[in-house]
């Protein structure tokens, strides 16, 4: 074996060109695929950081009436399944917002979570310092307490131990440190409520008596499911407690069902759909390369078919020429390979960074299990690109060789390098199609747009605390002090304020009715969407009205309630007519009727490619002010800019008061399509790699088999055969491939469009153009890579043909 090595490294080194081609292009595919399982590996294969991982499940609420599921609860519904679920041993509820800390210097915003004590127990966590509050510190009444993250122990009290006793002011009020969260347990919710980006205190939730009839719905469930209980269990127990609890309270539940989620299926959400695609891909890419790799093999063994003739009738073994040969892929594979993994792991950051919104992003690494499988794929790649030319050329009779020179097997590997060629070409075909699908989607996405102008948006929130800004009136007097002065600042077009912003992935729901109907029965209410505004964001944000008026200084606290309607539920509440001047009716307590004054333009607030639906505006001097709102300003030119201004007024007016979650309104759009760009920038890169890979294969097999006829085609032009048709003979003969690759590359096509049925936007999976164009595309690189050698073959001289015989 060890003699075989070095003959097979000596080959190798004595045609340079030749073997670096095949490193070059096994090394690509693999740092590809390895980046991809990496991705993989991470998010879909390995377990939760948790104890108990496969234990762990969400319960979300549905309603039933909307289809819209993964919608937080109430703390009423949290209690009555923490008593009545016995198909879990625990359960604990978790909300994210955020909060002020006051300290030296200049007041914090930090991120918080409110969580059940059950939750540190169902994941089990252990302290770095200190303790974890229990059901004691949860109940209502105990001592306010909190416990740091470790991310914000380190970066605020430099890792200090000592920091466990120390008191500090939250929201105004004072709570003691009693100990530090490991990062690992940073559960994060899929649909965040109020986050701003990173989860720095943790605090009891301390529900008091009154929470079991709270129906406000904000809070996250997440639960250990009872041993050997299993999710379908679990979810017939909810599901029959759901039919209870709306035959007992109506009002409330109507309409609505429980649906019980393994965490980590929720945690990955439809992430996988995407990683998985994408893993396609680069599969795709590796079967593509290691044909192009085998084609050069093939053509390499045709011209060894002579050494391996003579080799074997003197006496070589059919196993040590097989070896032989295997060996001399496996020097290939494993250099490409070895560089494939070097190139993988100087990729993963970007990759990390590259990819948005990526679920457990933080476990994405080259560890063990990606090397291994790094290892293996690049056994199997050679294996897959050398056992078919190796066994070609040891299979061949010695006598048929001599008698035939060699012409039977080059008529053999000529079928198998076509075959080769048709598989390229019908994968390549796939994967077009696929990125053509997505590429024609993401600009449905961004012609469709949200509604608005994005551009020279600044977007910044504040939250006046409760302890300084006591009642509704003096927080509603602050923002529209800060409206006015940052509307007369320069720079500015237009200032106005917002609650939930839009692209912000924040909002609020609630039942109503048109109030010239008769009262829906419970369950059977409309929804909207509902936003509290200052009085000029329409404009600001420049959406259209379409009927009747804006909010003006007339729509005080003492002035009748009145309401803005989007334009799509106007259409649905009255179609055909009259929209301003009906009346709505919404069960807020005693019911409230509001008169709906303007019908506005549609925005789409989570993204270009989410429904249209009922939306209701309030002015926030009318409706339950909130004490955190949105500043939305519409500067001249860089939204930055203005960024110090604003800072200065605000501290003239609350030198406490920070600023946070401060955005330009053109980043959350693009933020709102960077999952839908990247799969498809991602398999819009592999598509076309694949397409070259392909036009390679098809013009080193044209190339080759115009080699091997040389001399049929010089006795053809010996014989007064015009050149033109010689050309098109070859060009006819490649095209043949290219064609029958076509139709099974359109196949697969359609069987991939259903798995991107989830990724499209306002497009068919099957979309004619779209498979017209892509195999346009393709079937022309395939006619220039056929016509290269065709040319070639039309200008052959058939004396020199002759004689080189």
């Amino acid at each position: 074996m060890r003699t075989e090595l070095r003959q097979a490294t000596r080959f190798l080194r004595r045609r340079p060109a030749f073997s670096g081609a095949i490193v070059l292009t096994v090394a690509v595919a693999i740092a590809a695929t390895t980046l991809a399982f990496a991705v993989v590996d991470a998010v879909l294969i390995e377990p939760l950081p948790y104890a108990n991982a496969d234990r762990l499940a969400v319960v979300w609420e549905r309603n039933v009436e909307r289809n819209r599921g993964r919608n937080v609860t109430s703390p009423a519904n949290y209690l009555t399944w923490r008593d009545e679920l016995s198909s879990f041993d625990a359960l604990g509820s978790l909300v994210e917002f955020s909060t002020t800390m006051l300290g030296a210097g200049e007041a914090e915003r930090v991120g918080a979570i409110s969580a059940a004590a059950a939750y540190f127990d169902i994941v089990g966590a252990t302290p770095v310092v200190g303790r974890l509050y229990d059901e004691q510190d949860d109940m209502d009444g105990a001592e306010p307490v909190v416990v740091l993250s470790e991310g914000y122990w380190r970066r605020r009290f430099g890792s200090d131990p000592a920091v466990v006793g120390q008191t500090l002011t939250l929201a105004g009020a004072q709570r003691t440190v009693i100990g530090v969260l490991p990062e690992r347990f940073d559960f994060q919710p899929e649909a965040s409520f109020g986050a701003i980006g990173s989860r720095d205190v943790w605090v009891p939730p301390q529900f008091s008596a009154s929470a079991r009839e709270a129906t406000g719905r904000y809070l996250h469930v997440i639960g250990r499911l009872a041993e050997g209980v299993t999710v379908e269990r679990a979810q017939a127990e909810a599901s029959a407690l759901a039919t209870r609890l709306a035959e007992t309270f109506p009002d409330r539940q109507a309409g609505w069902a429980f649906d019980v989620f393994p965490l980590k299926r929720d945690l990955v959400g439809d992430a996988r759909t995407t990683i998985l695609i994408v893993f396609g891909a680069v599969t795709f890419v590796l079967l593509i390369a290691c044909a192009n790799v085998a084609n050069l093999l093939m053509t390499r063994a045709t011209e060894r078919q002579q050494e391996m003739a003579v080799r074997s009738a003197m006496g070589a073994s059919y196993r040590r020429l097989l070896r032989q040969l295997l060996f001399e892929s496996l020097i290939l594979s494993l250099v490409g390979g070895a560089i494939g993994l070097a190139t993988a792991y100087g990729g993963l950051q970007w990759l990390v960074s590259a990819a948005p919104d990526l679920p457990r992003h933080e476990a994405i690494g080259l560890d063990v299990s990606v090397a291994g499988f790094a290892l293996l794929a690049t056994l199997i790649t050679a294996l897959l690109f050398g056992l078919a030319p190796a066994l070609h050329i040891v299979g061949a009779d010695v006598a048929s060789w001599l008698k035939e020179r060699g012409t039977a097997g080059r008529r053999g590997a000529n079928r198998m390098r076509g075959a080769l060629v048709v598989a390229q070409v019908a994968l390549s075909l796939v994967l077009l199609i696929g990125a053509g699908l997505l590429i024609r989607s993401l600009s449905n996405r961004l012609s469709v747009g949200v509604g608005f102008d994005v551009s020279n948006l600044l977007t910044a929130e504040l939250q006046p605390p409760s302890s300084r800004y006591e009642g509704e009136q003096a927080k509603t007097e602050f923002f529209e002090q800060l409206v006015d002065r940052m509307s007369s600042a320069p720079g500015v077009r237009s200032t106005s304020a917002i609650v939930f912003a839009p692209l912000a992935g924040l909002g609020s729901a609630t039942s109503f009715w048109p109030n010239d109907r008769p009262i829906p029965e419970a369950g059977q209410h409309p929804v909207a969407d509902v936003r509290w505004v200052h009085r000029d964001l329409h404009k600001t944000l420049g959406i259209p009205l379409m009927a009747g008026r804006y909010f003006d200084e007339t729509d005080r606290q003492d002035a009748p309630l009145h309401v803005l309607i989007n334009q799509t539920g106007a259409q649905q509440l009255w179609p055909g007519e009259q929209a301003v001047g009906k009346q709505i009716a919404m069960p807020w307590g005693d019911t409230l009727i509001a008169e709906v004054i303007g019908v506005v333009g549609d925005m789409r607030y989570a993204g270009p490619d989410t429904e249209l639906r009922t939306m209701l505006y309030w002015d926030h001097r009318q409706m339950r002010p909130f004490s955190q709102m949105t500043m939305v300003i519409r500067t001249d030119s860089d939204p930055m800019a203005i960024l110090p201004t604003l800072r200065f007024v605000v501290r003239e007016m609350d030198p406490e008061l920070p600023i946070y979650n401060v955005r330009v309104m053109s980043d959350l759009f693009a933020d709102a399509l960077a999952r839908a760009r990247f799969t498809t920038v991602s398999l819009g890169v592999f598509a076309f790699l694949a397409l070259f890979l392909a036009a390679v294969g098809i013009y080193g097999v044209m190339a080759y088999s115009t080699q091997q006829r040389a001399q049929e085609i010089g006795i053809r032009l010996a014989l007064g055969a015009d050149r033109t048709a010689v050309t098109r003979m070859v060009v006819r003969q490649g095209m043949l491939l290219v064609s029958v690759a076509l139709a099974l590359g359109a196949v697969g096509a359609v069987g991939l469009s259903r798995l991107l049925q989830s990724l499209v936007f306002d497009l068919s999976t099957t979309d004619p153009p779209t498979f017209l164009i892509m195999a346009v595309l393709l079937g022309l690189t395939g006619l220039v890579a056929c016509w290269l050698p065709a040319r070639r073959a039309g200008r052959i001289d058939p004396l020199e043909a002759i004689r080189a015989e």
